[in-house]
């Protein structure tokens, strides 16, 4: 059922292969998250027990330190762009450091943050290609995601907040060309 909805949500509503408004992976993501039963734990839960896989969560959040190994995999292969990547990594950072009762390293070993920062947000065809927006994009996901995932609820809130940001950067990149 989860892959005949992707790909309906693929395309059906954001445009069909190549032609992306939306990332489909986050979609599909949003979609099968508002289940109660596939609802990873809030983020504000988090103890630092992330990087091992030692908390419950969706199957792509449990073990960071596998998406760190898989994210360092696409930078040595030349297909992970470090400047969409990296500013939302620091961009989480900082954010988790002005959270209240924020655990900014914790929220850095958090798989969602990874996924995100390295798989999601990176999307060749839903990301900004201009250079000067894809450090801004990059930055914008960091603070955006991490807020959205703290105050609500994991990596649906996560997931919607660059849902909107691959809107608002689409709209900006076509209107700064």
């Amino acid at each position: 059922a989860g892959v005949l909805i992707c790909f309906i949500c693929d395309q059906a509503l954001s445009g069909g292969l190549g032609r992306n408004i939306w990332n489909p992976a986050a979609f599909g993501r949003v979609v099968l998250l508002t289940f109660p039963g596939l609802r990873p734990a809030p983020l504000r839960a988090v103890s630092g027990r992330f990087l091992l896989g030692y908390t419950g969560g969706s199957l792509g959040e449990i073990s960071s330190l596998l998406l760190a190994v898989g994210a360092v995999y696409l930078l040595i292969r030349h297909l992970l762009p470090p400047q969409i990547a990296g500013p939302a990594l620091a961009a989480s950072f900082l954010t988790g450091a002005l959270l209240p009762r924020g655990d900014a390293l914790a929220i850095l070993a958090w798989g969602g943050t990874s996924m995100t920062a390295c798989f999601l947000a990176v999307d060749p065809v839903s990301s900004p290609m201009g250079m000067g927006l894809q450090g801004i994009y990059g930055a914008a996901c960091g603070v955006c995601c991490t807020l959205a995932a703290y105050y609500a609820g994991g990596g649906a809130g996560a997931c919607g907040a660059l849902l909107a940001l691959n809107l608002l950067f689409r709209w900006m990149e076509r209107a700064y060309n």
